[in-house]
């Protein structure tokens, strides 16, 4: 399990990654849930292969 601390949290937020990679967000109000989850979108690796999954040298038409 990993902590990590972000600013603007008013309470501790658990995120829990299942086997298929997908976030459970955990929060005590809606605003610390917004942000642990846009963290969590910032740093998935879902995310990243869905934003860079275009071949390199390509354009979008």
């Amino acid at each position: 399990m990993e902590t990590i601390t972000l600013e603007g949290l008013a309470h501790p937020v658990d995120i829990l990654i299942d086997h298929w990679g997908v976030p459970h967000i955990f929060a005590d109000n809606e605003s610390d849930a917004f942000l642990a989850a846009a963290r969590t979108h910032r740093t998935s690796p879902l995310t990243a292969s869905a934003i860079s999954g275009r071949p390199k040298g390509r354009r979008f038409a």
